[in-house]
């Protein structure tokens, strides 16, 4: 969210409707239910070599795992030219390689961040004001992921570019107790 002049990342459990910051939560990722295999064709070729296991959070609800979306919902509209925002990719440290993607209607993947190739500036996603979309998050490895991301835009008024700046979230690709209560971690 962007609101009265200032940047709020944050993690939003809708289930519960509360929000925490960054620091507070630790997202988890049930390692057996979010196991699979790294398909063959060279369009998978971001997430690894085809056979490997690969551990994904699906952009389709899956009630075993964190359904992570990214909204801009609660952001009014007119404040960005354009109604639009920018989501960075700024640094991936841990276990692994972190791959954000989409799949179309084919089944043919949109790969928005891959940090297996190095972290670039093409490591982003344009989000609208309003919206909300879900993506695959798809980790290399078991165990803990710090992911920094960085939202900025262009202001309608006085065309101004501002940037939240870095912004670490913490992913935890484990066993996660069964049934898992909360999909994430409450932390401090």
């Amino acid at each position: 969210n962007y609101e009265d002049n200032a940047w709020d990342l944050h993690v939003h459990a809708e289930s519960i409707g509360l929000e925490y910051s960054p620091s507070e939560a630790v997202l988890g990722v049930n390692k057996t239910a979010a196991a699979h295999t790294v398909p063959s064709g060279s369009q998978w070729s971001f997430l690894g070599t085809a056979g490997n296991p690969v551990w994904i959070l699906p952009q389709a609800q899956d009630s075993s795992l964190l359904f992570l979306g990214l909204g801009t919902e609660e952001m009014a509209s007119g404040i960005f030219k354009n109604d639009q925002v920018t989501l960075a990719l700024k640094s991936v440290t841990g276990a692994g390689g972190l791959s954000i993607y989409t799949t179309d209607m084919f089944g043919s993947p949109v790969v928005y961040m891959n940090s297996m190739d190095g972290v670039t500036s093409s490591d982003a996603i344009d989000l609208t004001a309003g919206g909300h979309t879900h993506v695959n998050w798809a980790f290399t490895a078991p165990g803990t992921y710090e992911v920094t991301l960085e939202a900025s835009g262009t202001l309608v008024d006085g065309n101004l570019f501002t940037s939240s700046g870095d912004v670490t979230y913490t992913f935890d690709v484990a066993v996660v107790p069964e049934p898992a209560v909360l999909s994430f971690i409450v932390v401090g």
